[in-house]
């Protein structure tokens, strides 16, 4: 059971009509094989012909070309006596099972509707095949394109205005599909494979196991083989004779000797004692009176003054000295953090909302930057689901121009008016295929498939609103909007909505105010440059509301609502 993954469309031809003129092909050779150019014009009569593409494409009927002949296999045989167009179909579709049974299986279970499947269009289905849930060999977007041709033209799938669906045969052959087992189609693939190599291995056995020439030439060669190896010793002198012979090693003497000449010439640096013994004593230099009464270069620079956070005491040192004596611990006093009542810190925040005041034209994701806009009667659960989709977009992001681009585009379509109809997404995933598939989009297409479950969450708690403005503090918040909106996986989308629903005014409750702030990766690392946090690797979700509400407390409207902290290494010259 090969998986084949490469197939392309008949030139100029539809699905509907490859039966029409793949039987003349097959017809012109039922008599035997054809020659090569012969067969080349007369593909070219039926317009069917391409120089690259024609050997791969009617290969997939079992018809084989080279440079000197075309000729049918088995199966081309078989398929050009048939001439009822179902027998033919009902063929086409085997020959398709036999060439990938995976992909088959995969694709007609996904369309199957009566069993939890759906319509799907080419780009869903492709979406399905090349995701972890499928077991079988990749194949790549244009090469699946043709193989649903190839299936469309054997009548077990139909269109069904943009999306694909099964027939009549379809649902029929598809309970068979279903009764196969995966683990058990994979396991028959690697059994063939080993029998394949099998015979390759039996194969070279026979050519090896070939008599050997009746000249004694052969036996002479086969010994001299054997004998490669105990020669070696003989010939590994011949090997190194032209390198120059090895110094003698210096003797003990000589070592000593060179030793104590090291120790005269560096005897005052430090690392030329032991850091754990006593402190060196001057040592006169041999032959040199006035050098033996002088201090060394250790006394004339005194004792180093301790370095900045050295512990107050002496470690205690193991009792084993030396190189390899295990290191002592040394516990160091906590560095202090900044308070909020500290005066320096409300200075601080000051003069940071000064600097995002008069250079605050960084970009920035907001509602007002992605085109978000609160109109008099509008609904509040539709604002709720823009702005949950919107968060999820931007999670984690740094502000770029292929994100503004992509919602752009995003609101070019009927994404947003028709999500929270049960249709919004399907509908948008169509439109915007053509964007999808260009690299620069792909990754914030995927996010698209979190816009269901928000507007699902959304439909559920149609009091959600209300509920935010009632919330007894900014914890309470943030939890409905964890529960009811984005859920529970989301780091920063639950604080952007927060914030921009009060930057929008739709939120003026203190609660809200007190969490207007993101904990973006940039915003924690200048919380720890100013001794807001320890470190910038927050993680938890206690301690990012935490910092939240300090961020809130110093950097409110006035300070764009933790922006002016979170574009703090702009202003700096930190970040180009």
């Amino acid at each position: 059971m090969p998986q084949r993954v490469e197939y392309e469309v008949l030139p100029g031809t539809r699905y509907d009509q490859y039966i029409f003129k793949l039987r003349p092909v097959l017809t012109s050779l039922q008599t035997g094989p054809s020659k090569f150019k012969v067969f080349r014009d007369f593909l070219r009569k039926q317009g069917i012909y391409d120089k690259d593409k024609s050997g791969l494409i009617l290969s997939v009927v079992d018809i084989t070309m080279d440079k000197k002949e075309a000729k049918l296999g088995k199966f081309g045989k078989r398929l050009a006596g048939m001439y009822s167009d179902a027998d033919f179909q009902d063929a086409l579709f085997e020959r398709l099972k036999d060439l990938n049974i995976l992909l088959v299986k995969y694709v007609l279970e996904a369309l199957d509707v009566e069993s939890g499947g759906r319509l799907h269009s080419v780009h869903e289905l492709y979406r399905m095949i090349t995701s972890y849930v499928y077991p079988g060999t990749y194949i790549t977007l244009p090469h699946f394109q043709a193989w649903i041709d190839w299936m469309a033209a054997t009548g077990y799938i139909k269109l069904v205005g943009i999306r694909w669906a099964l027939s009549e045969k379809g649902m029929k052959a598809v309970s068979e599909l279903r009764a196969m087992d995966v683990e058990e189609i994979l396991e028959d693939m690697e059994d063939e494979d080993e029998e394949e190599d099998d015979d390759v291995d039996d194969d070279d056995d026979d050519d090896d196991d070939a008599p050997a020439p009746a000249s004694g030439g052969g036996a002479r060669k086969k010994a001299a083989s054997d004998d490669d190896f105990s020669s070696f010793d003989d010939e590994e002198e011949d090997l190194f004779a032209d390198l120059p012979p090895e110094p003698d090693l210096p003797s003990e003497s000589a070592l000593k000797a060179a030793a104590a000449s090291f120790e005269d010439e560096f005897d005052d640096v430090p690392g030329g004692v032991d850091p754990l013994g006593p402190p060196p004593t001057a040592k006169p230099a041999r032959g040199s009176q006035s050098r033996a009464s002088a201090p060394t270069g250790a006394a004339k620079r005194g004792a180093a003054p301790p370095p900045v956070g050295a512990p107050s005491t002496t470690m205690a040192v193991g009792a084993g000295p030396g190189l390899h004596a295990p290191v002592a611990f040394a516990s160091y006093a906590p560095v202090a953090v900044v308070s909020l009542e500290d005066a320096d810190t409300a200075a601080l925040a000051d003069r940071i909302g000064a600097w995002y005041q008069t250079l605050s034209d960084w970009p920035a994701f907001d509602a007002e930057a992605l085109g978000v806009q609160q109109k008099a009667g509008a609904s509040d659960l539709a604002l709720l689901v823009e702005l949950g989709v919107l968060a999820t977009l931007v999670e984690g992001l740094a502000p770029q121009p292929q994100v503004f681009a992509f919602v752009k585009r995003l609101r070019a379509t009927t994404f947003f008016a028709s999500l929270g109809h049960g249709e919004g997404l399907e509908e948008c995933l169509d439109a915007m295929e053509r964007t999808g598939s260009e690299p620069w989009a792909r990754a914030l297409f995927e996010r698209l498939v979190h816009a269901r479950f928000v507007a699902r969450r959304v439909s559920m708690k149609i009091d959600l609103l209300p509920e935010l403005r009632n919330a007894a503090d900014g914890a309470a918040l943030i939890a409905l909007l964890r529960e009811h909106l984005l859920g529970h996986h989301w780091v920063e989308a639950p604080f952007w909505v927060a914030r921009e629903l009060v930057r929008l005014g739709v939120l003026d409750t203190a609660a809200a105010q007190s969490v207007a702030a993101v904990p973006t990766r940039r915003l924690r690392e200048n919380a720890a440059r100013i001794g807001l946090v320890r470190s910038a690797d927050v993680l938890d979700h206690a301690s990012l509301l935490a910092l939240v509400q300090q961020v809130a407390k110093l950097f409110g409207a006035q300070a764009g609502y933790g922006a002016a902290l979170e574009q703090l290494d702009l202003a700096l010259g930190l970040t180009m």
